[in-house]
C-alpha cells in the first residue's frame, strides 16, 4: 500500500469545467479544446493537458478505444516526464510541460497556450481534507506493507500523483504514465487505475 503525506511523504492529479470554444481562443486545426485547460487532436483523437498526452482525458473525451490506441502509443514511444520538457501536439505545434507557452511554427502560440495552461475550473464545494490533497502534486516517499516491510524511491520526484477535480488522477511511475479515476468516501482514497503505459524504464 502506497502512503502519501503532502509534507512528509509527498505525491497526486484531474479536471472538469466548461469547454473552450477553438473560435474563441483560435486553436490551429486540427486541435479544439473540449474543456478548460484541456485540448484535443481531432484526428489523431489524443487529448493533452499541461503534461502533455493524458490517456484519462482521452478516455473521457473521446472514448476508451482512443485510450486505449493512446495506451499503446506510449508504451512503444514514452514521452520525457521531468517538468520543462517539451510534447508535440501536431507537427510544428509543441508545449514546455507544466508551464507553458505553446508555439506552433517556432513562434509563441497565445491562443493554444491559454487553452491548456489558463485557469481550471473552480473546485466544486468539498471538505477542507479533500481541498487539501486534490489538484496537489504529491511523490511518493515510501510503501508499507502487511507484513512491515518497507520499501522507498531512489528519485521520489519520478513517483508522481495528481488527484484532479473531477474524479480522473494523473500518475507517473519512474518513465511510465498512468491515469484512471479516484474516489473520496468516509475519509478513504479509493484510486482505480485503468491505463497504464509499460515501458522498460532505466
Amino acid at each position: 500500500m502506497y502512503s502519501f503525506s503532502k509534507v512528509v511523504l509527498c505525491a497526486i492529479f484531474l479536471s472538469s469545467c466548461a469547454p473552450v470554444r477553438a473560435g474563441e481562443t483560435n486553436l490551429p486545426a486540427p486541435l479544439f479544446s473540449p474543456d478548460r485547460a484541456v485540448v484535443c487532436h481531432n484526428a489523431n483523437e489524443i487529448c493533452f493537458d499541461r503534461f502533455g498526452p493524458s490517456i484519462g482525458l482521452t478516455e473521457v473525451f473521446l472514448g476508451q478505444t482512443a485510450a486505449q490506441r493512446l495506451t499503446a502509443t506510449l508504451r512503444e514511444h514514452p514521452i520525457e516526464q521531468s517538468p520543462g520538457a517539451r510534447f508535440s501536439l501536431d507537427p510544428g505545434v509543441d508545449c514546455i510541460r507544466e508551464t507553458g507557452p505553446c508555439r506552433v511554427g517556432g513562434e509563441p502560440h497565445a491562443g493554444l497556450t491559454k487553452a491548456l495552461f489558463g485557469p481550471r475550473s473552480p473546485r466544486a464545494a468539498q471538505g477542507a481534507e479533500a481541498a487539501a490533497i486534490i489538484g496537489v502534486e504529491w511523490k511518493w516517499a515510501g510503501s508499507r506493507y502487511n507484513n512491515d516491510r518497507n520499501v522507498r524511491p531512489v528519485d521520489p520526484s519520478r513517483f508522481r500523483l495528481r488527484l484532479e477535480p473531477g474524479g480522473l488522477v494523473h500518475l507517473q511511475a519512474d518513465c511510465n504514465a498512468a491515469g484512471g479515476r479516484y474516489r473520496i468516501e468516509d475519509r478513504r482514497i479509493t484510486v482505480t487505475v485503468t491505463h497504464l503505459t509499460m515501458a522498460a524504464c532505466e
